[in-house]
């Protein structure tokens, strides 16, 4: 009831509150996954889960989300891409690398 969630949500240091936050990010985040596969998200821990989230299509599903949401805090997408290699380089194309000045002129 919103007496109960004023009560919560009046002292933010609270356990409770913490809770609560929690629970409706993730919530809300389970929504964006299913229904519009939204991304950045820490259930695409690799180019083709991310590659297959974006193909996958929820036609109709979206309509009924608006209904489902509870504020806009979602779960922040700390394993996005999590088991890629993104420190290392990709390999340098002849084509793209610099070409000193005093060549050019």
């Amino acid at each position: 009831d919103s007496q109960s969630l004023e009560t919560t949500l009046g002292d933010p240091q609270s356990e409770a509150c913490w809770n609560l936050w929690c629970k409706t990010a993730e919530a809300n985040t389970r929504v964006f996954r299913t229904m519009f596969r939204a991304w950045p998200d820490s259930s695409q821990r690799t180019w083709a889960a991310y590659h297959e989230a974006k193909a996958q299509s929820a036609a109709g599903a979206a309509e009924d989300a608006p209904s489902q949401l509870v504020g806009r805090v979602v779960d922040y997408p700390l394993t996005f891409l999590a088991d890629e290699g993104l420190i290392n380089p990709l390999p340098r194309c002849p084509v793209l690398q610099a070409t000193p000045i005093h060549k050019v002129f």
